[in-house]
C-alpha cells in the first residue's frame, strides 16, 4: 500500500469529521447545507484515494500530499470560525484542489 495515500485518506477523513461536527453545531439551515455539500466533496475524494492505494510510491506524490497537509491548518481555522461561509468554502476549495493534484499524480503512477 502507498503510505502517502494512506496519509492523504486519513487527512481527508479528519476533515470530513470536522465538517460533520460543525453541521451538528449550527442552527442555520443554509450553513448546514453548505457544510453537507463540502462533506460530499471530501467523501468523494476519500473514495478516489481508496481506489488508488496500490499506486507506486513516488517523491512527486509525497510532495503533493505534503502540500495537502500544509493546507489543513487554514481549513481547520475556517471550519472553527464558521462566521464567514464564503471564506470556509474558499479554503475548502483550495484544499480540495491540492487533494485533486495529489490524486492526479497517483492516477499517473498506476499506468
Amino acid at each position: 500500500m502507498n503510505t502517502a495515500l494512506l496519509i492523504l485518506q486519513d487527512t481527508l477523513a479528519k476533515q470530513n469529521q470536522a465538517l460533520r461536527k460543525r453541521i451538528v453545531e449550527t442552527d442555520d439551515p443554509a450553513v448546514a447545507q453548505a457544510l453537507l455539500n463540502e462533506m460530499t466533496e471530501v467523501s468523494h475524494r476519500i473514495q478516489l484515494v481508496g481506489s488508488l492505494m496500490f499506486a507506486a510510491q513516488s517523491e512527486e506524490l509525497d510532495d503533493a500530499v505534503d502540500k495537502v497537509k500544509g493546507a489543513v491548518t487554514k481549513v481547520n481555522k475556517a471550519i472553527a470560525k464558521l462566521g464567514d461561509v464564503t471564506k470556509l468554502l474558499g479554503a475548502i476549495s483550495k484544499f480540495l484542489g491540492l487533494v485533486d493534484d495529489a490524486i492526479d499524480v497517483a492516477k499517473l503512477l498506476l499506468l
